[in-house]
């Protein structure tokens, strides 16, 4: 006599397994997003280390409160990470995307390459900033404002809306957390 699993318990085995599947992907996701922080984290250290050198390089001071200094007084480069990775201070252009970034296979077709995934919070200048106030006055109202910002890990941002929080890289190397609304607020009075 020949045994055989009849459909009915092949389909139960099936559903038994998607279901643990389902619950092991639940429970593994926010691991799966810690990781991802972390290493965004770790990105950006890097890249302060690398501003950091070009500062030395370049004897750039230390923002104060209520002193306004140009972004060339502070040490910066003038186009932010992009050029550090194009002056050889990084060396590995994957520390210039955050892991939660993803690549538009649509815009990858023939259009321009993202050099980045961060945002250089200030110009080469005090004209470049179309909406906002000038970076001089800005760091001199808030002299930890992030030179880099990430917003990638705000769930808010990854829905299509504005992040309730960013997390930021400031000109003396902090790695933190910003109120979004605190940024547009110091950026945009």
């Amino acid at each position: 006599m020949r045994s055989a699993l009849t459909l009915i318990e092949l389909v139960v085995v099936g559903a038994i397994i998607a279901v643990l599947v389902g619950i092991v992907w639940v429970l593994m996701a926010p691991s799966r997003e810690k990781a991802r922080l972390t290493t965004c984290i770790s990105n950006l250290k890097q890249i302060d280390l690398a501003y950091q050198l070009y500062r030395q390089d370049w004897e750039g001071i230390d923002p104060e409160k209520g002193r306004r200094l140009q972004w060339w007084e502070l040490g910066l480069p003038k186009a932010g990470a992009i050029q550090l990775l194009a002056l050889g201070y990084i060396k590995d252009e994957r520390l210039l995307f955050c892991p939660n970034w993803r690549r538009d296979p649509l815009l990858d077709a023939g259009g321009p390459k993202l050099l980045t995934s961060y945002r250089t919070m200030y110009g080469p200048d005090e004209e470049t900033l179309p909406h906002g106030r000038p970076f001089s006055v800005i760091i001199a109202e808030m002299p930890d404002f992030p030179i880099e910002l990430c917003p990638l890990h705000d769930i808010n941002y990854l829905t299509y809306a504005h992040a309730d929080r960013l997390l930021g890289l400031n000109v003396v190397g902090e790695v933190k957390w910003y109120p979004d609304i605190i940024i547009r607020r110091i950026w945009f009075k």
